[in-house]
């Protein structure tokens, strides 16, 4: 190894070999080039032992690797951040999730801008031989490099130097220290989780609240009795009402998925309509201080009531019976079925039936459940149906009598329960005897007669939704008929009290959602290419120093007065 010489003469500054301002020369050596060094001489000999210098390439290679594994770290801290955010993204989170993911973020956070400030900080440690090789300086700055580890004497550098690219440097090291650590303090501002309506989740077992499902109506004051909510003119006028603010609600088609266990929020129709069929669907709700209501702070149950409608145009004669005023529709068949005669000549569709809750025994069965369950079949009622002419039969119509001036519907409408009520104390559902009201609710009205076998009916305005005329088309009125039962069924839940039963109450969760995924990647690729260029830009200029091995190869005050004027 050819002798390295300080030079003090003037020369020694200006010369283009040298590499300090003080007449350090270049070290040639051989097979690797032209290698600056600052193992400093006096009198031919070195104030140190030079064998120390072959160290310096060891102590490079350690910091490169150093510095290539802490950029490795970040890299992979980084996509610890991809993967938490995929992992949770799109999901509805329960208070545990929100917890769980914002411990992985924080904790990222915290781990990554460690490992960056350790990163910058070995740089800057390194760095600062390169940086005092570049010329002689003030003592006090020369202090403040051989500590520029520390931002605040980085800081205090900038004040203090009088070399405008001294100061520059300092402040881009600044700000390259408080950047990196802020755009990870910032990442999470790219995502949000915040509830939405239908980021709704199952809790742990509890209770829910359901609707009381045991009527239709209940006596208030002096007839507030279990015995007078079995009144048959009570419950038939309730459900009458009913029938009439269900025909309100907003409806939808049936989703192709399955209802069970999803939020209101997310399929918000009060019942649902298939080809040949209405359903209505039970809701759990969250507890609350409502005793009456929709809390739409639930989620659909697997409890479901249906309704079914078929109807025919059976041939038919009529007779007025004037003395009584009525209308007398006989059957081909030998069944017949007795109208008010007003309802010939207006223009409003009539609705007749037998009430079946006028054959309660309450001293024989005493409930819903252990009495007769309908006219036609469990929760099977028969509705009659007078329509005045207003045109043509539909094509395909299997009577239309050529003398009379209305037609003539006979029509089943079935209510139907799944699960069914397991028991006469089972208030979860309807019982058959009830859904059977329900499905003729339609024809029903407050009248009350002593006599169980006296029909009730209503007449609808063909201007009423329920006072369409079809024109003897049986499909169109056994949907309107099963749309009015359903109707019932679904204002009966929505307005009956509640009770409490075990279940998993539904909870209002968060959704996860990647708000500004091009800032969400920006940040991470510029953390992660930003450490590995400063790594590597810090490597090629510390390669071309000789580091002794021994970090205190040279006292402070020997720095000072070798690279201090």
């Amino acid at each position: 190894m050819e002798p390295t010489h300080f030079r003090e003469g003037p020369n020694a500054i200006t010369s283009p070999d040298t590499f300090f301002g003080f007449g350090l020369v270049p070290e040639k050596d051989s097979g690797r080039g032209s290698r600056q060094s600052i193992v400093p001489q006096t009198d031919g000999q070195p104030l140190v032992d030079t064998s120390a210098a072959a160290d310096g390439r060891k102590k490079l290679g350690g910091f490169a690797i150093v510095g290539l594994i802490r950029w490795l770290i970040t890299a992979l801290l980084l996509m610890g951040f991809v993967l938490a955010v995929h992992f949770y993204q799109g999901r509805v989170l329960d208070n545990n999730d929100k917890s769980i993911f914002e411990s992985i973020i924080v904790t990222l956070s915290l781990i990554v801008g460690l490992n960056i400030a350790s990163a910058l900080k070995d740089i800057a440690k390194h760095m600062r031989w390169w940086f005092l090789s570049l010329k002689r300086r003030d003592l006090s700055e020369v202090e403040l490099i051989l500590q520029s580890d520390s931002l605040v004497n980085v800081t205090k550098l900038i004040w203090r130097s009088s070399s405008s690219v001294t100061k520059m440097v300092c402040f881009t090291w600044l700000l390259l220290n408080i950047g990196m650590q802020a755009a990870i303090a910032v990442i999470s501002v790219t995502f949000e989780a915040e509830p939405h309506v239908d980021d709704v989740y199952l809790s742990e077992q509890g209770q829910v609240f359901v609707p009381d499902m045991s009527d239709f109506a209940r006596g208030t004051g002096r007839f507030q009795d279990s015995r007078y909510n079995q009144d048959s003119t009570l419950q038939n006028l309730g459900a009458s009402i009913l029938g009439d603010i269900g025909s309100s609600y907003n409806y939808s088609f049936l989703p192709s998925v399955p209802l069970a266990g999803e939020p209101l929020a997310k399929f918000p129709a009060m019942f649902w309509k298939t080809d040949d069929y209405w359903e209505y669907h039970y809701l759990n709700s969250a507890p609350n201080t409502v005793s009456a209501g929709t809390n739409f702070l639930a989620v659909y149950s697997d409890r479901k009531v249906s309704s079914q409608a078929v109807c025919e145009t059976p041939e038919y004669n009529s007779t007025i019976d004037q003395a009584r005023s009525l209308l007398i529709v006989n059957q081909t068949s030998g069944r017949n079925f007795t109208f008010d005669a007003s309802a010939w000549g207006l223009e409003s569709n009539t609705y007749g039936t037998l009430p079946i809750l006028r054959q309660l025994r309450t001293d024989v069965c005493g409930s819903w459940v252990g009495c007769s369950t309908g006219e036609c079949g469990p929760g099977c009622s028969t509705v009659h149906v007078l329509e005045p002419k207003s045109g043509e039969a539909v094509a395909g119509s299997t009577f239309d009598s050529p003398t009379s001036g209305f037609f003539y519907y006979e029509c089943n409408i079935t209510v139907s329960s799944d699960p069914p009520p397991v028991s006469d104390l089972d208030n979860l559902t309807l019982a058959p005897m009830l859904a059977a009201a329900a499905a003729q609710a339609i024809a029903l009205n407050g009248l009350s007669s002593i006599d169980p076998n006296v029909p009730l009916s209503r007449s609808f305005n063909w201007q009423l939704p329920f006072g369409t005329p079809f024109n003897n088309s049986a499909p169109d009125m056994a949907d309107q008929l099963a749309r009015y039962a359903i109707g019932v069924v679904a204002a009966t839940a929505s307005t009956n009290p509640r009770m409490a039963i075990p279940g998993r109450p539904p909870a209002q969760g968060v959704r996860l959602n990647l708000e500004e995924p091009v800032a969400f990647a920006v940040i991470l690729g510029l953390t992660a290419g930003l450490q590995l260029l400063l790594t590597v830009v810090a490597i090629m200029l510390v390669g071309r120093v000789y580091v002794p091995g021994n970090q205190e190869w040279m006292s402070k005050e020997t720095l000072k007065q070798l690279y201090s004027y």
